[in-house]
């Protein structure tokens, strides 16, 4: 396989997946070598300003088109902004198949490859039986989080095995609040699938969330699924739910 998640940390970081394999943090170049902890792209230093792009909801489908080269327009808008970090907040995927996390990445200019990360969705892992591994290998861990610029972006997984319905496991919620209390003063920017909150009931356990946050808030929550761009005010914290692309 030739896309940017062999050339970059596969071979060497197993643990780290595919989407934004590479990841560093107070480094003086845009692109530096990867480091084993968190699976998430490199970013340039302090010194340059942070630009990010976010996205959800590609549903990538090497069957479908129109939906192919929506997504590379999408990409290629995204490329002439050249951001620090791209994130996306899951549903990659129409089925969670290997064919078709290829066919995302096969839509994603060259230059940018090594700069997205992204968190599963719903269609990552309710069809296939081999769904876990394959997130494991193309996306990441359940909860990675790394300090950009003077922000700690976390991406966490709520997705639940081969069911519709969404679920913060022990291990995620452990790991969230190690997160943002490890944070300190650093302001945190969460990526999830489903948004929580304000009426919600994709996440079956999401108070047990909210006990983590009401400790240790978030200033941003980037969440998909919803297919429409909305911007609430949840608890303490933004809350962006991004159009399907």
């Amino acid at each position: 396989m030739n896309h940017f998640s062999r050339r970059t940390a596969l071979a060497s970081l197993p643990a780290t997946g595919l989407l934004g394999a590479t990841a560093v943090s107070g480094t003086t170049a845009a692109h530096a070598a990867p480091t084993a902890h968190t699976g998430l792209p490199a970013a340039p230093s302090r010194r340059a300003k942070v630009r990010f792009a976010f996205l959800a909801d590609t549903h990538a489908d090497p069957e479908n088109d129109e939906n192919l080269a929506r997504m590379r327009a999408v990409f290629e808008a995204i490329d002439d902004f050249d951001p620090s970090l791209v994130i996306h907040g899951g549903d990659v995927t129409e089925y969670g198949t290997d064919a078709e996390f290829r066919a995302f990445a096969d839509a994603i200019p060259s230059g940018l490859r090594d700069r997205v990360a992204a968190v599963p969705g719903n269609h990552e892992t309710r069809w296939d039986a081999s769904a876990g591994q394959l997130r494991q290998q193309w996306i990441g861990e359940e909860v990675r989080y790394q300090d950009v610029d003077g922000v700690r972006l976390i991406l966490a997984d709520t997705t639940t095995h081969q069911q519709e319905v969404a679920w913060w496991s022990d291990s995620a919620l452990a790991a969230l609040e190690d997160a943002v209390r490890t944070a300190r003063e650093l302001p945190c920017v969460l990526v999830t699938h489903f948004p929580m909150g304000e009426g919600f009931y994709y996440v079956a356990n999401q108070q047990a969330f909210e006990d983590v946050l009401a400790l240790h808030p978030v200033s941003l929550h980037l969440t998909g699924h919803t297919h429409r761009e909305l911007l609430t005010r949840v608890n303490r914290r933004d809350q962006l739910e991004a159009a399907a692309v």
